[in-house]
């Protein structure tokens, strides 16, 4: 009896196995989508407090991931002096391809205006007044989400210190909620 019931065992064990993996299958990649970006930037009125330092430049630097040291990217874009419309307003950047990231994590962008230095290092990391557009759809938006900058490689951090955060969509729009 013992015989039959570990024949029968065996042999529902091994029909049971037969071609199932031993790992549950990965997800199927998530495909993401690109588009080309621009950022433009401009001063708040009367927040230069460093007239001194108006033609050292201003950039700004998008992160996909804030540790720095993750799988993912991140890019900077720069004004040189010459290509301020004025003090307080500067055109949009060149394009850059960046993914989607509907589903994953958001975006986080800091810029550097060493015009608005008040002695403090981390007043010139600045989060305020950017705005965004999406060549491929024409999508222009003001980026309002505006909070205290945590990108870990920054050296300037503190109270003054900010960043803005945003999501690009699969279907070309920006959000910043």
């Amino acid at each position: 009896m013992f015989v039959i019931f570990a024949v029968l065992f065996f042999v529902f064990f091994v029909t049971a196995c037969y071609k199932s993996p031993i790992e549950p299958p990965d997800d199927p990649p998530v495909e993401r989508k690109y588009f080309h970006i621009q950022i433009k930037y401009e001063r708040p009125a009367g927040s230069i407090l460093s007239p001194d330092q108006l033609f050292k430049g201003v950039g700004a630097t998008v992160f996909a991931d804030i540790s720095c040291w993750g799988d993912e990217w991140n890019f900077g874009f720069g004004y040189p002096d010459q290509e301020r419309i004025d003090d307080y307003h500067f055109p949009w950047s060149e394009p850059q391809l960046i993914p989607d990231n509907e589903n994953g994590q958001i975006y986080s962008m800091y810029g550097r205006d060493i015009a608005r230095w008040n002695g403090t290092d981390d007043t010139i990391i600045v989060g305020d007044i950017f705005f965004i557009r999406v060549q491929e759809t024409g999508f222009e938006k003001k980026l309002t989400n505006i909070v205290q900058n945590s990108i870990l490689c920054n050296p300037y951090k503190g109270p003054n210190s900010k960043m803005v955060l945003f999501r690009l969509k699969k279907n070309g729009t920006i959000t910043d909620d």
